[in-house]
Parts: structure tokens; sequence; C-alpha cells
């Protein structure tokens, strides 16, 4: 017996990208994946390894029924959100670095920003020849729909 997984923000890179690396587990085993979006997204196909989901619209989605949900998505409702889906007892992976430094909640993990996690990757090598005292970025946004 599998898991039940959805995904919030599946037709995002990071959602996308999560999609792919399930798919190739071969020791984690997985029932059923939703694939959720906005409603203006809903319906459309995506491949997950060898077979087709369809994207459901995030809002109307019943979790109950869903044991690890990947949230992707950065929204301005995301922690109103994170947090119902915690109150359907559902684990969560929140994967856009808003709950980071929240108060620890059980059922949630809580991981730097895809823009984080490749910062640290390119300054890391750095330290071995300077001290790094102070890092200024600027990340810009665009969404095509």
């Amino acid at each position: 017996m599998g898991y039940k997984i959805a995904i919030v923000g599946a037709t995002g890179v990071i959602g996308n990208e999560i999609m792919h690396v399930l798919a190739e587990q071969d020791n984690f085993e997985i029932d059923t994946l939703a694939a959720l979006t906005s409603k203006k997204q809903s319906g459309r196909e995506m491949s997950f390894g060898e077979r087709d989901v369809q994207t459901q619209d995030f809002s109307a989605f019943d979790f109950s029924s869903t044991d690890i949900v990947f949230y992707t998505t950065e929204y301005k409702a995301s922690k109103d959100d994170i947090t119902k889906i915690l109150k359907a007892g559902v684990k969560v992976i929140d994967c856009t670095g808003m709950t980071l430094f929240d108060e620890e909640k059980d059922g949630l993990a809580s991981l730097p920003s895809a823009r984080g996690q490749q910062l640290v990757s390119a300054l890391k090598p750095l330290l071995k020849y300077t001290k790094i005292k102070r890092v200024c970025v600027s990340t810009f946004r665009s969404d095509i729909r």
C-alpha cells in the first residue's frame, strides 16, 4: 500500500520537478497523486512517470484522504492554506520557505525556498577564499499564465 500525495503548485517549476523525482523512486510507492493548481489551470494533463494525471483545482480539493502534501506555491495565503491542510491531519512539506521561521508545528517540514538553496550552493565555494559579511539579492518573478 502506497502513499496518497498531493502537490500544490504542480504546474510550476518546483512542483513539476517534484513530480518527476517522485515518479523515478522505486522505494517510495505512490497510490494516488493529485496535481493541484489554480482553477484556471485545472483539467490540464501532466505526465507522472508512465501515467498521466489531470490537474485539479486546489481550492476545491479535499485533503482528508491525503497522506503528504508538497506545498510549492508562494501566494499570500500560503500560511493559511498550510494551516488548513495540517488541521486535516495531513503532513505538509513546505517548499516555499514561508513557514521556515515560524513556530514548530506537528506534521510540517519547512524548507528554504528554491532561490535560497541556489544562492547558498553558489556562495559555499567562496567561503574557502574569503569571509562573506553580507549578500544583497534581488529576485524578479514573472507570472505568465
